[in-house]
């Protein structure tokens, strides 16, 4: 085996050993819960298309649309760090097999993914042409891995190229021909579909050819690398405390939240704000009350009362405030926080404030779509108590029983 590829599979062991012992957290925390659900919304909804298949139900649109994130958004893994400036590229000429292990692997990926969507797609795809060949079904298959080679190949040599205005004017170029060669696929004859959408290919593989690239932009590498590492960070981090490393500095949802500061003036009264604002964004509670959200939400849609769709959101909303309510008691007892001279009023003040917009944020949320389902004045009249009794609670009982413990 190559030493160089050697290389790449320590630190490809290195990484899923670090990321592996908080998949259990990840388990734990009702992300199953929040699949299984969705899984069994999406096979409702499917099987009554399925059985209830309309004439002029926009497929091609539709398929588009849900293969083409799937195809032109590839993750190519290099595990390169900084120090490799120094020590792998006096080597360059022998990685050859280490980025085609990372493209290969890249690919690999991916291959489960367009088959259970095309597994998908298959039943609509065969009732609106009236066709039930098996021969069909593989080189459609055949044809969609071809593409999704043909963007993993050309993303990285897009990685390779000098000008950034070039590369983004050759990405978008790639995207506009990966929905162009989708949509005629599902639209037109296939045979015809193919055709021009590998011509297409060739003709952008030979353009690529011709751009100005370096054989590794070790810099730009590095920065993606760090990027996709950042990635898997932050999804750890919306269900348990992830150690970040120093590539998530560069992350660019860092970046915003650094941006979101603007929201909250520079003034005494706004310190503990600003503090618990970035603590709940930063921690779980984020990521809690987004799945609770996004859970209640497509329970809801399966909802045929109203009454029952109000007892759905009545109970989301006390599960949120739950959770909410352990936010004023992060770093409690944290004696640099101490040492601020401010009131400690102050803090457990901004706290509930905090936690009470959150809350209500959530609230107004979760009744909309009931709203636009079933429109009435009951919800209405709900939703308003449920404010109200949110912000006594965050604002004085919760405030009060912090101060008082």
């Amino acid at each position: 085996m190559n030493r160089y590829n050697d290389v790449r599979r320590q630190r490809s062991i290195h990484f899923w050993k670090q990321v592996l012992p908080y998949v259990k957290y990840v388990v734990s925390s009702g992300f199953l819960f929040f699949c299984a659900i969705f899984a069994f919304l999406f096979f409702y909804y499917y099987s009554d298309l399925v059985n209830h298949y309309p004439a002029d139900f926009p497929l091609a649109l539709v398929a588009t649309a849900v293969l083409f994130p799937f195809i032109c958004f590839n993750s190519i893994r290099t595990f390169f760090v900084q120090a490799d400036i120094i020590f792998l590229v006096p080597a360059e000429s022998k990685l050859k097999e280490y980025i085609q292990t990372s493209i290969r692997k890249a690919f690999y990926a991916k291959i489960p993914y367009i088959f259970v969507l095309w597994f998908f797609i298959w039943p609509l795809y065969r009732m609106s042409l009236d066709i039930n060949h098996l021969a069909m079904f593989l080189v459609v298959f055949l044809f969609l891995l071809l593409l999704l080679f043909f963007n993993i190949f050309s993303h990285w040599q897009e990685l390779q190229m000098i000008n950034r205005i070039v590369v983004k004017g050759f990405t978008f170029l790639r995207w506009v021909l990966c929905i162009a060669s989708l949509y005629l696929l599902f639209s037109i004859q296939w045979p015809l579909a193919i055709c021009i959408s590998g011509i297409a290919m060739i003709a952008y593989v030979f353009m690529l050819h011709k751009a100005d690239k370096h054989i590794l932009f070790w810099e730009n590498l590095i920065r993606v690398e760090s990027k996709q590492r950042s990635r898997f960070e932050l999804f750890l981090n919306a269900f348990v405390d992830y150690p970040r490393s120093t590539s998530g500095k560069s992350n660019t949802f860092t970046i915003k939240l650094k941006k979101m500061q603007n929201l909250f003036p520079f003034k005494k009264k706004q310190t503990f704000h600003y503090f618990y604002f970035l603590m709940f964004l930063r921690n779980e509670w984020f990521g809690i009350v987004l799945r609770l959200n996004i859970l209640a939400i497509l329970i809801g849609l399966l909802m045929e009362s109203q009454e029952a769709a109000m007892a759905l959101q009545v109970f989301f909303v006390y599960i949120i405030g739950v959770q909410l309510s352990s936010l004023p008691y992060v770093h409690r007892y944290a004696p640099l926080l101490n040492l601020l001279p401010l009131q400690q009023k102050m803090r457990a003040n901004a706290a509930a404030n905090v936690a009470a917009v959150v809350h209500v944020l959530s609230i107004v949320l979760l009744s909309i779509p009931i709203l636009t389902r079933f429109p009435s004045y009951w919800m209405v009249g709900i939703a308003c108590v449920e404010v109200i009794v949110s912000f006594i609670y965050f604002r004085h009982v919760n405030t009060r029983k912090w101060i008082t413990d």
